[in-house]
């Protein structure tokens, strides 16, 4: 009963994670795009380099 509980908190555990893991790297993207066009004109293949690069 115990490795039961166990294996439904892992998989509950990712099903969860992985959908905030995709919120949060939006986020992050969407606020480096907005600063670096505020800094300078940039187009979207630039951004794309640029964090290639990184």
């Amino acid at each position: 009963m115990s490795a039961a509980v166990s294996v439904g908190a892992v998989v509950l555990g990712a099903i969860i994670k992985l959908p905030l893991t995709i919120v949060v790297f939006s986020g992050v993207l969407i606020t480096y795009a907005e600063r670096r066009g505020a800094q300078d004109t940039v187009s979207t293949g630039q951004l794309a380099e640029e964090l290639a690069a990184r």
